[in-house]
């Protein structure tokens, strides 16, 4: 049985290159897309740009030119459709609800490979970030 996270990719461009925004899992061991449950006084993105902002410090605004992605993971807990929304990051906060136990990077695509290391959710950050270089 699989049940549902949402998740946000956070993105802007530095001096004309795309930059994504990482945050790492509770523990500090895995790179990661902020993300969570689904809530039952949300709506999914509002819960993307809520996860956003507790687990990597963002405030943004969901970029509307893009549908919802799945990507289907196995973890430890079972299968998750992972719902990601695409964010154009308006800021970073120094401070936020999780900074004490996370670590967050903005870092260009192919870093952001690199860091992730799970191969589903590559492929999605791939085939997202493809879509956002293209607009």
């Amino acid at each position: 049985m699989s049940h549902k996270e949402i998740a946000a990719l956070g993105y802007r461009f530095v001096d004309g290159k795309l930059k994504l925004l990482l945050v790492t899992n509770r523990n500090r061991s895995h790179w990661i897309l902020p993300k969570g449950q689904p809530e039952p006084d949300l709506d999914d993105p509002q819960v993307a740009l809520l996860e956003a902002y507790e687990e990597g410090g963002m405030l943004g605004k969901l970029d509307k030119r893009f549908d919802v992605h799945e990507i289907k993971l196995e973890t430890g807990d079972g299968r998750v459709r992972l719902h990601v929304y695409v964010v154009r990051i308006r800021k970073l906060l120094d401070s936020w609800p999780e900074n004490s136990f996370r670590k967050r990077k903005l870092v260009d695509v192919e870093t952001a490979l690199a860091k992730v290391d799970r191969p589903p959710l590559q492929e999605g950050i791939l085939t997202l970030s493809k879509k956002i270089i293209r607009l």
